[in-house]
């Protein structure tokens, strides 16, 4: 006997297509029923269904509910009827799923004696459309049962799609002996999961992605920081040659090359306002510090304020924590391509993160696009996707190649437009339970925040 492995329970083909039929049969019946709820509103009756029946001139309207209404009927009678035969009679009964949250299980509790569609099926056999009944409550049961189904649907529709992907995949029907001894990896068919599997999968892959998190944020407090610290200083810097101390009698004599640097921005000022650099592990003394972020000349943007006077330092600097990111959110997005011949290599990559915060964040002072790709590794950990984000200053071009997994985003800088306004990844959300926030340009997540800078 065929059999195949369907959402986690092990199934012969000729079972598999009955439950199958039995499946399309209800989902259609609760399309049926919310459509012509949604157009005629079945709770618009204006007579019950027997007053109606025996009306001489019934009105249009009504009688055209009344008639949908008798089509409901008739198709849940049945389809209970087929659904008790599978519970009480088959030979194969309805799989039972050792968990609550199973697509079986909550298929079948939906079917129990206690619930409205078991109900509704002795109320259409005994009561609708009798002598007596009101028409109150003939639009309660109505809607209770419209309420039954609007609660089934999403697990029904995901039931009946992996039932249909199992019956198709043909090389997949083998012996029952056969399909228990297979192995079941990452990469198994979607039909073969179940509800619960699934979402145990996802607790195990957001615990290691917290792990990671954690790690990392460990790692980084572990490297130097960049910290302003001002010290006052009383006295005259005197030679100590005896300690070792370079003899600076006056501030302006303090390594040439740091201040050149300084008054050689843009802004020629005694403040710099240039983007302070993220953190280094280089000795502070070389002032050489790469911070990751480049210009077109390959130098570093260092930000620092000086105030000093013959006799005192007003500010020395020593290692601090800098910005990784500043917030300017894409203007338009192109998903399922990148530019396949941009004019420069990627500037900066960042990986594990949020599409939308590659979407929401420059990471170079003149970017002009981002390519994100999408690691499946993190797929269903709260905020995914997430996955590589790399910054480019450079044109795209106009070559575009698809790429499933792959989306662009674009700056106004970049001279050209994707083909959605935006930067189309939504906000940035809580790693721990998914609740929409934003990010400052200090890398600060602000949990629900809406006016990040």
């Amino acid at each position: 006997m065929e059999s195949n492995n369907i959402c986690g329970k092990v199934l012969s083909k000729a079972t598999a297509q009955h439950y199958l039929e039995l499946t399309l049969s209800l989902h259609n019946l609760i399309i049926f029923t919310l459509d012509s709820d949604n157009k005629y509103c079945l709770a618009s009756q204006k007579q019950d269904t027997w007053s109606l029946r025996s009306a001489r001139h019934p009105d249009p309207l009504d009688e055209n509910i009344s008639n949908i209404k008798s089509r409901i009927h008739s198709r849940h009678v049945g389809f209970y009827e087929d659904w008790k035969e599978i519970k009480y009679e088959a030979a194969f009964k309805w799989p039972v799923s050792e968990h609550a949250g199973s697509l079986w299980t909550i298929f079948a509790r939906a079917m129990d004696q206690d619930r409205p569609i078991y109900e509704m099926r002795n109320w259409f056999s005994h009561d609708f459309g009798k002598r007596g009944g009101t028409l109150e409550v003939e639009n309660e049961k109505f809607n209770e049962l419209k309420e039954a189904y609007e609660s089934l649907l999403p697990g029904l529709t995901e039931l009946l799609a992996k039932l249909e992907l199992a019956l198709q995949d043909e090389a997949a029907w083998v012996s029952e002996s056969k399909v228990k001894a297979r192995k079941y990896e990452e990469n198994q068919p979607e039909y073969t999961k179940d509800t619960m599997v699934v979402q145990l999968e996802l607790v195990a892959r957001q615990e290691k992605f917290i792990a990671m998190t954690k790690r990392i944020e460990i790692d980084d407090a572990a490297e130097p920081e960049w910290v302003v610290k001002e010290v006052e200083v009383e006295e005259e810097w005197v030679s100590n040659t005896e300690e070792g101390v370079i003899p600076w009698a006056n501030i302006g004599e303090v390594n040439g090359s740091l201040w050149d640097y300084a008054s050689n921005t843009d802004e020629d000022s005694s403040e710099c306002t240039e983007d302070f650099p993220a953190s280094s592990s280089q000795d502070p003394d070389d002032w050489a510090y790469d911070s990751g972020y480049e210009d077109d000349e390959g130098l570093p943007d260092l930000t620092f304020t000086m105030m000093f006077s013959q006799y005192s330092v007003a500010t020395v600097f020593m290692l601090v924590t800098g910005i990784t990111a500043t917030l300017d959110p894409a203007t338009s997005n192109t998903n399922g391509s990148y530019p396949s011949a941009p004019s420069c290599s990627p500037i900066k990559t960042s990986k594990a993160i949020q599409a939308a915060e590659c979407s929401h964040n420059t990471r170079t002072s003149k970017q002009t696009f981002a390519v994100f790709t999408q690691d499946h590794q993190y797929d269903g950990n709260h905020g995914w996707p997430y996955g590589t984000c790399e910054a480019y200053n450079c044109a795209p071009g106009s070559a575009m190649k698809a790429k499933a997994g792959t989306w662009t985003f674009f700056w106004d800088a970049a001279g050209v437009k994707g083909e959605e306004s935006g930067d189309g990844a939504g906000c940035i959300k809580s790693p721990k339970d998914s609740t929409c926030g934003c990010e400052n340009s200090d890398g600060t997540f602000i949990y629900k925040g809406t006016n990040c800078k």
